[in-house]
C-alpha cells in the first residue's frame, strides 16, 4: 500500500502565523473590480477554506490519503459559486498520484 503524508490540519498557531504574514485575509469582499466568473455579480467575499479531496475512483483509490487544503475561497453572495486555486504543494501531490 502506497501512502503519502496528508497536509497536517490548521491549527491556532499555524493561522496566527498566516495571520500575521498577510497570507490569510479577513472575511472581506473584493473591492477591485474582480466580479463572479459566473453570475457577474460584484459581492464575491472571500473566507479561509478548508477542503478534503479524495481521488475519484472508487475502491482502487482506497490507498491514496486525501489531500487537505486551507485555500482562500471566494463565495458569490448573489449564486452561490465558489472559487479556489490549488496551492503549488498540493497541485503536485495529486499530479503525482492520479
Amino acid at each position: 500500500m502506497r501512502t503519502q503524508p496528508a497536509s497536517p490540519p490548521l491549527t491556532k498557531v499555524t493561522l496566527r502565523k498566516l495571520f500575521r504574514r498577510g497570507t490569510a485575509n479577513k472575511l472581506r469582499a473584493l473591492d477591485n473590480g474582480d466580479s463572479c466568473k459566473s453570475c457577474g455579480s460584484s459581492r464575491p467575499i472571500e473566507f479561509l477554506g478548508e477542503i478534503c479531496l479524495h481521488f475519484p475512483g472508487g475502491l482502487e483509490q482506497l490507498d491514496k490519503p486525501p489531500v487537505w487544503i486551507f485555500p482562500q475561497v471566494f463565495v458569490c453572495l448573489d449564486c452561490g459559486t465558489a472559487q479556489f486555486t490549488l496551492p503549488e504543494t498540493e497541485l503536485k501531490l495529486i499530479q503525482r498520484n492520479l
